[in-house]
């Protein structure tokens, strides 16, 4: 199939990927970029006696964008020759629609359509519009380490000079003095606070207009996406700082202590005590001057805040307009059948449906559930679709013989949405030996079918040896009823429901009661 439009981005068809191509018409909104991460200084560690830095905060992810519009007017080409309305295809059929219109882009730039476009048989032309996501927000940045531990000194001199010494451990001990304690650590960075995610936006507006006489394009169109674009995800906050071991740290004399609580920094270590001995009248006596205490280890940085993830946002609108020359309609989804139930009747009117007999469709019960009526200019037929015949087995598979696409039944036209309605499949007669027949409806159709034949094989296959009593013969099989809008034979997807029935024999043998034995006389 050749594209009307080309299939650049920026263009308004498209193809899905399948083993077939599908006709996409897009006018989706961008997406918002994703946030940008915070600075990371996780893993580095401050100056000793520094506290660590703070990591960087994450930035908010960006809202998408909003879809666009798309506003179409389908109808049948005046070259197209349509197939005659009670005529079911074994398989769909292409089909041409008109299509007029405009469509309006996220960035508020567009774009007009008039072609004729040919649908190949089994395609469907899908419809988006949907919100464009929002972005990630950024991860905020990993927190410094602190630095190790350090005390600073004013060492006093002679005659009115000084000196500030800054040392990884506390001062040994002496004969005269204590050890000191090493310096406190510093403390680890705060981790950047995360970044929010980005808005999702709102879905498009898509409009689709059609004359009453046109309605039955409706089914070429097979998917509508008018979702809202999803949130983005918030980042993920930075961890904060450590601390790692440090050095030791010296004190002499006289000090000013002039470090400050590091961030996660491992406090200096203590000065060593000093053992030493004294002699006095022959009498030794030991003395020990304690050494100092490690220093306050620092604290370790904060996890930065946490952010909300991006709202989602609103879907948009469909609707479908259809005109009638007089007035307009409008309609928020198209129209859809399902198949509710199914009356049979068996040839003799026995209720019993025998291997090799003839079933009649008496009557089916089918509901609109979509949200406007079916055509009233092309017909909607139901029919059991012939499907390839196999031996039938005791599983209840392969029992329904189609008698072909010749039977069916024209569903009434204009079906009212949720409004069930029994439609008459066929009218019986009774023959002089008492066998019904079909006497064809108001619209020359009727619904028959035939149960397959048994084959003896198949029941005693079943049965483990020739000796062995079975049971009666009863089978549980489904009936399959399809419904086909014309011209182009496409069939109501969820139409379809199996109908189980029972296949059986009129007449079943059960055993004989009797003694096993009988005593004399």
């Amino acid at each position: 199939m050749t594209p009307p439009l080309s299939c650049e981005p920026s263009s308004v068809l498209g193809f899905v990927a399948s083993a077939m191509p599908v006709p996409v018409f897009d006018v989706f909104g961008r997406d918002g970029e994703p946030g940008v991460a915070g600075i990371d200084r996780g893993h580095t560690t401050a100056a000793k006696g520094q506290n660590g830095r703070g990591g960087g905060h994450g930035s908010p992810g960006r809202a998408g964008t909003a879809a666009g519009i798309i506003a179409l007017w389908l109808s049948t080409p005046k070259s197209t020759t349509l197939l005659p309305h009670n005529v079911v295809l074994p398989e769909p059929a292409e089909a041409d629609v008109s299509i007029k219109g405009s469509f309006t882009f996220s960035d508020r730039t567009s774009q007009r359509l008039d072609t004729i476009l040919n649908v190949d048989a089994g395609e469907l032309i899908v419809l988006r519009a949907k919100g464009g996501n929002g972005g990630r927000g950024g991860d905020g940045g990993g927190g410094q380490d602190g630095g190790v531990g350090i005390r600073c000194f004013l060492h006093l001199n002679q005659p009115f000079w000084f000196l500030i010494v800054a040392r990884y451990r506390g001062e040994d001990a002496t004969r005269y003095s204590s050890g000191s304690d090493g310096g406190p650590g510093g403390n680890g960075g705060d981790g950047g606070d995360a970044g929010a995610g980005g808005g999702g936006q709102s879905g498009g507006v898509i409009q689709l207009s059609v004359s009453q006489e046109d309605t039955y394009l409706l089914m070429i169109c097979g998917g509508v996406d008018i979702s809202g674009g999803t949130g983005g995800l918030q980042g993920k906050p930075g961890e904060g700082g450590a601390f790692f071991s440090s050095g030791n740290i010296a004190t002499m004399f006289l000090l000013i202590d002039l470090s400050y609580s590091g961030s996660g920094g491992r406090g200096g270590q203590g000065g060593s005590s000093y053992t030493y001995a004294t002699t006095r009248d022959g009498k030794t006596t030991w003395h020990m001057n304690h050494g100092g205490s490690r220093g306050r280890d620092g604290w370790p940085g904060s996890r930065g805040a946490y952010a909300l993830p991006g709202t989602n946002g609103p879907a948009g609108v469909f609707s479908i307009t259809v005109a009638d020359g007089i007035t307009n309609s409008t309609y928020g989804s198209p129209y859809n059948l399902q198949l509710q139930d199914v009356t049979l009747l068996s040839e003799k009117e026995d209720g019993v449906f025998e291997p090799g007999s003839r079933v009649f469709v008496s009557s089916i019960e089918v509901l609109n559930t979509g949200g406007m009526p079916t055509p009233t200019t092309r017909s909607v037929l139901a029919y059991i679709k012939p499907e390839e015949i196999q031996q039938p087995t005791l599983n209840g598979k392969n029992w329904v013989i189609s008698e072909g696409l010749g039977r069916f039944v024209q569903l009434p036209p204009a079906l009212e949405p949720n409004n069930p309605v029994t439609v008459p499949c066929s009218s019986l007669t009774r023959g002089i030996d008492k066998i019904i027949s079909a006497a064809v409806n108001s619209t020359g159709e009727y619904l028959a079918f035939r149960v397959a034949p048994i084959n003896p094989v198949v029941v005693l296959s079943s049965c483990s040896n020739r000796h062995e009593r079975g049971a009666p013969f009863r089978v549980t099989t489904p009936l399959v009823i399809r419904a086909q809008m014309t011209p182009f034979g496409r069939d109501f997807t969820h139409f379809v429901r199996d109908v189980p029935f029972n296949v059986s024999y009129p007449v079943q043998l059960s055993e004989v009661a009797s003694l096993s034995a009988l005593p004399p006389g």
